[in-house]
């Protein structure tokens, strides 16, 4: 990128000189410069011989006087007008149009120029203080002026080279400016065709990490033929062989569960008979087979709601979710009451949201579960909602032991179960994978951590009020 900045640069300095000196030569006529020298030699007559010093070295003018000699002091020499061409009472006659000649010497074909002898020649080879175009002889014009002195006319020799020389000094600025512009012009193509397909893959990975198993870089990026295009080709084949193994394994689990249900039920009406006909003599045996077999039973359908949590299939609708709480939190005060807990809701917000209600109402269903599981006898349980700038959040707190610390970050993962979850020997380590899925399908997050001074709080955050998950 700096190379190219680089030639970008040096490109467009040379335009612009080239351009300058084809501007330079028909830039001012010679009755433009006898009214330059006439407005000359009244300041030179009113304000002295700064204004003549002034003037060389702004425009490489020097004013003569009719003897053809300098008024004012030059570093280098001026010759006279040539001989040959001069009006009857000797005068020099001065061409009608001057002209700079180009660096090899030559008249330039574009315009009519003076006659060769009409522009003199100083032999100072290279010898321009400021440096100075690629000229080997400075070229003076010299025109006459109408003011007099003694009847007599002034005289004005312009250093062409000098003048060239003061030019390109006045304009390096713009040259570097047009040069940065440009250059900042080519690079923000480089840069866009470098970072447009980065950002095309950076996004698709992205939402493959969020689950968006479907998620592709785009085909115009991945038919590039270059390195990114080859990037995005292998993580097209890399995200479409993920999304092949995950669907093969849900539809494993989805395939064992079905398989399980058939021996499950022969099992159970096998179990009726059993009882019927044992008449009470294994009845405490029968009763632990049945347990069993329920246990199984609910495992298999956790199993089934895990998997079908990754992409629920309800429709949207338009769900009011303070009014969900509340009928969830009804739904759940016998067994709070039972045991002397209380549930507090705190719903600040009326919040309403495109989503799938059965699944959210399962979220809120696994999390006050969750919490009256872990809840002491005779404590509360804090349920919030509320807008959190341009989106919204619920939490549930219990006054449980809480989990610990190393344990927060797992336990949103399928079958994990604290070392207290095994000690009791309650659950699965399902119910909180389903919220985590089903919470992360509409678009939000969740985490849970400990609260103070005990239990457990979980927290559900979505950045937008509006979800427009569909079937």
């Amino acid at each position: 990128m700096l190379l190219t900045m680089i030639l970008v640069s040096v490109a467009t300095f040379f335009i612009a000189d080239e351009v300058r000196r084809q501007q330079f030569e028909s830039e001012i006529n010679v009755e433009q410069w006898q009214h330059m020298g006439d407005d000359l030699v009244s300041r030179y007559r009113r304000d002295g011989e700064q204004v003549l010093t002034d003037a060389w070295n702004a425009e490489g003018m020097v004013l003569l006087s009719p003897a053809m000699q300098p008024l004012t002091n030059i570093p280098i020499p001026i010759p006279p007008p040539p001989n040959g061409h001069r009006d009857e009472e000797g005068r020099p006659i001065p061409p009608p149009e001057q002209m700079v000649p180009p660096a090899n010497g030559t008249p330039s074909d574009r315009a009519p120029g003076p006659p060769p002898d009409m522009v003199s020649r100083s032999f100072v080879p290279n010898g321009e203080p400021s440096g100075g175009p690629p000229m080997h002889f400075r070229a003076w014009q010299h025109i006459e002026l109408s003011a007099m002195d003694d009847g007599k006319p002034y005289w004005l020799a312009i250093d062409q080279v000098k003048r060239f020389d003061i030019a390109q000094r006045n304009r390096l600025p713009l040259y570097l400016a047009i040069a940065v512009a440009l250059a900042a012009f080519c690079c923000a193509i480089l840069t866009g065709y470098i970072t447009r397909p980065l950002k095309a893959l950076s996004r698709a990975t992205r939402e493959l990490a969020e689950g968006n198993l479907q998620s592709r870089v785009a085909e115009k990026v991945s038919s590039r033929r270059d390195e990114l295009g080859e990037l995005a080709k292998d993580f097209n084949t890399m995200a479409q062989r993920l999304q092949l193994l995950l669907e093969d394994q849900q539809q494993l689990l989805r395939d064992i569960s079905h398989e399980l249900r058939t021996p499950l039920a022969r099992l159970q009406i096998a179990l009726e008979l059993a009882r019927h006909r044992a008449a009470g003599v294994v009845e405490r045996e029968l009763d632990r087979i049945e347990y069993e077999g329920n246990a199984i039973n609910e495992l298999i359908d956790e199993v089934l709601t895990l998997v079908r949590a990754n992409q629920p299939a309800d429709a949207s609708e338009l769900v009011d979710v303070a009014e969900l709480w509340l009928e969830r939190v009804e739904q759940a005060q016998l067994e709070a009451e039972e045991r002397g807990i209380r549930i507090d809701t705190v719903l600040r917000d009326q919040i309403e949201v495109i989503g799938q209600r059965r699944w959210l109402g399962r979220v809120m269903d696994n999390l006050i579960r969750n919490a009256l599981k872990y809840s002491p006898d005779d404590s509360v349980i804090s349920i919030a909602l509320q807008r959190v700038g341009k989106g919204w959040e619920f939490s549930i707190a219990d006054q449980g032991p809480g989990v610990e610390p190393e344990a927060l970050e797992h336990l949103f993962k399928p079958f994990y179960r604290t070392d207290q979850a095994r000690q009791t020997g309650s659950g699965y380590g399902i119910g909180l994978s389903i919220v985590e899925r089903v919470i992360r399908f509409h678009g939000g997050s969740v985490v849970a951590r400990n609260a103070q001074p005990s239990g457990l709080a979980v927290v559900a955050s979505f950045p937008t009020l509006a979800d427009t998950r569909s079937e």
